[in-house]
């Protein structure tokens, strides 16, 4: 049977484009993979941000020749004022601090940003109750010491070394610290004393992360259940120097009273008078 003209023709016209739509499915079925579409190079992305600072740069260029030709004067842009330092010496009010530990506390330490002004107030304080809590606390303080001690926001973090058993000895103790009628920690962790890779002595080494229940504590106010306050531990002895090997010289004649020799004005010796003869007998 034969088509009509125009039906053939249009098979004629439309037979290219489904043999082209054809061989694009195909294409795709074989060469794309299913999923989302990867995401666009890193320097294409380089590259479009570069054109668009340009853009943005030039755009502004001409605005102020704009504003200028006609006679507009331009904005001032003050940025962030920066202010002086202040030391941290006013503890936080409580509503303050229970915000503080709720958002924070939760959070890995790193996470933490650095409050400075209460880090410089805080970190000499706390290696300063770990002193003195060893000497309060025993009879022969064992013999660690504090390291790395940093401070952000609301805690603390710092590296105790020593002996393991001085370490299972000395950390139960800080734990157990009062502020008052209450603890001194409102959130105090401890990780198991470990050896310390670092030190060529045997020594362990234990992190410890804490926060206080108010900020500034008193020395005079932390205590020891049963030993008495930190305030009462003694200062470090101070090493006396060694006395001095070297002799004592004898003094000079110029350094003895009324022993000075008679000088002329110009500053010159004076001249002695001549010694007698012996009259002889």
């Amino acid at each position: 049977m034969t088509l009509p003209g125009p039906i053939l023709a249009a098979q004629t016209w439309l037979l290219p484009f489904a043999v082209a739509a054809a061989a694009f499915g195909l294409h795709y079925a074989l060469h794309v993979p299913p999923g989302p579409l990867p995401p666009p190079s890193p320097q294409k992305l380089e590259d479009e941000r570069k054109a668009a600072d340009k853009k943005k740069r030039e755009d502004d260029r001409k605005k102020r020749e704009e504003d200028r030709k006609a006679g507009k004067k331009p904005k001032v842009e003050r940025g962030a004022r920066e202010l002086p330092y202040e030391a941290f010496t006013l503890a936080r009010k409580q509503h303050l601090l229970d915000q503080l530990w709720a958002y924070y506390e939760p959070e890995d330490f790193k996470k933490e940003p650095t409050f400075d002004a209460w880090q410089t107030a805080h970190k000499p304080l706390l290696a300063q109750i770990v002193q003195n809590a060893r000497q309060i606390g025993f009879a022969e303080p064992p013999p660690t010491s504090v390291i790395g001690s940093e401070c952000h926001t609301i805690r603390c973090r710092f590296q105790l070394t020593g002996s393991e058993a001085d370490l299972d000895a000395v950390i139960p103790v800080l734990e157990g610290l009062k502020l008052g009628d209450g603890p001194l920690w409102h959130s105090f962790k401890a990780d198991e004393p470990a050896p310390d890779k670092k030190d060529t002595a045997g020594r362990y080494k234990a992190q410890i992360t804490v926060s206080f229940t108010r900020d500034l504590p008193p020395m005079t106010e932390i205590h020891i259940p049963g030993k008495g306050p930190l305030s009462a531990a003694k200062p470090p002895p101070t090493p006396t120097p060694s006395p001095s090997t070297v002799p004592p010289t004898a003094p000079s004649k110029s350094m003895i009273p009324g022993a000075a020799s008679a000088r002329t004005p110009s500053g010159a010796p004076a001249p002695t008078a001549p010694t007698a003869p012996p009259i002889p007998g």
